[in-house]
């Protein structure tokens, strides 16, 4: 994603908009769900340099079926059929469908080249991934006050592509309750109903999650399935013209110290609300 300056808060700023759990004066929510985004949020990238990367190394793991000038108007097709399909399908299973209907090749050809260029050749952009600072930290610091942690990514890539760039990252180590990947989420980001569905897959309804993201047009969508949203300021920071345009604004911003803060001072309930 293309990084736009923010200028870091020395202290949270709270937002209160509706519809929303959080209003201004009201008590603090029984939030026992954390979810964090990944792009942007705790691993940062070189934009350019991955794009440029992951096109040849897909030209070169489809050599012989799709020709190098079609794949990537077929990969983009393949995208938004992902994000568009509405049904209880996975994201993987549509996107290997669309990219087999568009190839005119077998869905099971498609597949497995689709598994190859994400389990041995996404490894290959290691270098053009770095941690973004205090992420690892805050993650961290939210388990050891009791809260649950979700990995809340777009999930348009199979696990393994997710989990080596939480290892870029350097939060792949940390307990997770769950990962959002194509494999197993049938929505996308911004789709409300994405947020939902992470929700109900991690064993919690929508009003214990905070989402914490660092993209206002992707991740505050959250806050009209009923969660509550964390926008992170640091310099990887966008979206936000665009999301106060659709009439979207973080119930709480700031930067990750000012997150542990307001965790500490909120703190997770003392039992599950609900059973997962």
């Amino acid at each position: 994603m293309t990084a736009e300056s923010a200028n870091p808060s020395t202290a949270p700023t709270t937002a209160a908009p509706a519809p929303g759990p959080a209003v201004a004066g009201a008590p603090p929510p029984r939030i026992s769900t954390l979810l964090f985004d990944l792009d942007g949020t705790l691993v940062a990238m070189r934009q350019g340099r991955v794009e440029l990367a992951f096109t040849m190394r897909a030209i070169w793991r489809f050599r012989g079926i799709i020709a190098p000038w079609r794949l990537r108007p077929m990969i983009r097709h393949a995208v938004a059929a992902m994000r568009s399909h509405g049904s209880t399908r996975t994201n993987f299973e549509v996107f290997v469908d669309a990219l087999a209907r568009l190839s005119g090749r077998p869905p099971s050809e498609v597949e497995a080249r689709v598994r190859a260029l994400s389990d041995r050749d996404f490894g290959r952009l290691a270098s053009r991934f770095y941690p973004i600072p205090g992420a690892r930290e805050t993650v961290i610091r939210a388990r050891e006050l009791g809260f649950r942690t979700v990995l809340a990514t777009d999930p348009v890539f199979p696990l393994t592509a997710v989990r080596l760039r939480m290892e870029w990252g350097s939060v792949a180590d940390i307990p997770w309750d769950l990962v959002a990947s194509s494999e197993i989420m049938t929505r996308c980001k911004p789709d409300p109903d994405y947020f939902r569905e992470v929700a109900e897959r991690a064993g919690v309804r929508p009003d214990e999650c905070l989402m914490v993201g660092n993209d206002a047009r992707m991740d505050l969508p959250a806050r009209e399935a009923g969660l509550l949203t964390y926008l992170v300021d640091h310099p990887w920071s966008q979206g936000a013209e665009e999301a106060a345009a659709r009439g979207l604004e973080p119930h709480i911003s700031g930067t990750f110290a000012d997150l542990c803060r307001w965790l500490e001072s909120v703190k997770p309930p003392s039992a599950p609300l609900t059973s997962s």
